[in-house]
């Protein structure tokens, strides 16, 4: 990734700024977050100074932006460069789009760590309702959103509607996977959680 980056900025800048954004995910999955967010920094200077129109790009610098700054504890923007994101992507996208989902989710979690667990409850539920509407009733993308939704449910202390959507998520999943999935562990844990609570 360093050497394809270094060689776009010679000869292809416009993707100079992708390139380096890229490479900040090996660093965030491995737990180096003062490194990826190094990267994702640069990548919005390469970005800015190249006065790139890629807006889709843009909300994808944000968001990690967010990401890696809240990974770090450093959470003054993480709601704003959130926001910011959501809105580039609901302007370009229109009303429903995997990645509005995603900024819903994105914003709803932040709000949930903040303590307001009706706005958590709120974008995680607009979020479910938008992955219901992209992709029906039964898919993997529609099972983390029951899960957001019944920990926002669980943590403002109505532990049977968190039950209910934890147990709905492990459904679908036991449906989608079979019983030998990562996945079918993630919720196996949320609904003992919530019977233990």
């Amino acid at each position: 990734m360093k050497k394809w980056h270094e060689h776009a900025a010679g000869f292809a800048p416009l993707h100079a700024s992708r390139l380096m954004w890229l490479q900040a995910y090996p660093a965030y999955h491995r737990g180096r977050y003062i490194e990826s967010r190094s990267y994702v920094i640069e990548a919005q200077r390469i970005f800015d100074q190249l006065g790139d129109a890629n807006l889709e790009l843009k909300a994808n610098l944000l968001n990690d932006l967010a990401y890696t700054s809240s990974a770090l504890g450093d959470v003054e923007l993480v709601l704003a460069n959130h926001m910011q994101a959501l809105q580039i992507r609901r302007d370009l996208f229109g009303k429903q789009h995997t990645d509005i989902a995603t900024s819903l989710t994105n914003v709803g979690h932040w709000y949930g760590e903040q303590g307001d667990l009706q706005r958590a409850l709120e974008y995680s539920e607009q979020a479910l309702a938008m992955r219901r509407e992209l992709f029906g009733n039964q898919h993997p993308a529609i099972a983390t959103p029951l899960n957001n939704v019944g920990q926002w449910y669980g943590k403002r202390g109505d532990l049977q509607r968190a039950l209910e959507y934890s147990e709905q998520a492990l459904a679908m999943q036991r449906e989608l996977f079979g019983e030998q999935h990562p996945a079918i562990a993630t919720s196996l844990n949320n609904v003992g959680h919530w019977y233990g609570e």
